[in-house]
């Protein structure tokens, strides 16, 4: 039997619709933690998320549809380091509402399939913490 060893992907953002700003803050706050950033353009909206990470075999897309959300896509971290970068953004005021981390789940879906799903959850998340505050309030 052979045993085939397997890198571990690059640690990585990506951000897609990030103003230049919160981009030049993103990439000192990632070079720090020893991950690489990478803009890209807002004609992303069909590649598929396994590309965006440098894995091969993943969609690249035609280049022709474009994204409107503002966007970040974490891929070969840990969740402490997550956590970190996180808390790094947090404390330099480099709010990107839009986060995610590639998974074997999302591998496959397009920019724009993410990034309608985390607007969803993060509609959802904001009605429920809005909703917590007013019971506080009432009760």
């Amino acid at each position: 039997m052979r045993s085939r060893i397997v890198s571990a992907p690059p640690k990585r953002a990506v951000g897609v619709n990030i103003p230049r700003e919160k981009s030049d803050r993103l990439k000192e706050i990632l070079g720090a933690a020893g991950a690489q950033y990478e803009d890209l353009p807002d004609n992303c909206g069909d590649r598929q998320v396994g590309s965006l990470c440098g894995i091969s075999g993943f969609s690249k897309g035609s280049g022709n549809v474009k994204t409107e959300r503002e966007m970040l896509i974490f891929s070969g971290m840990s969740g402490s380091e997550l956590n970190l970068i996180i808390n790094e953004m947090r404390n330099a005021g480099c709010r990107v509402d839009l986060k995610a981390t590639a998974t074997p789940s999302n591998l496959k879906w397009t920019v724009n399939a993410l990034a309608e799903e985390l607007s969803r959850e993060h509609e959802a998340l904001k009605n429920y913490r809005k909703q917590g505050q007013e019971n506080n309030e009432n009760g």
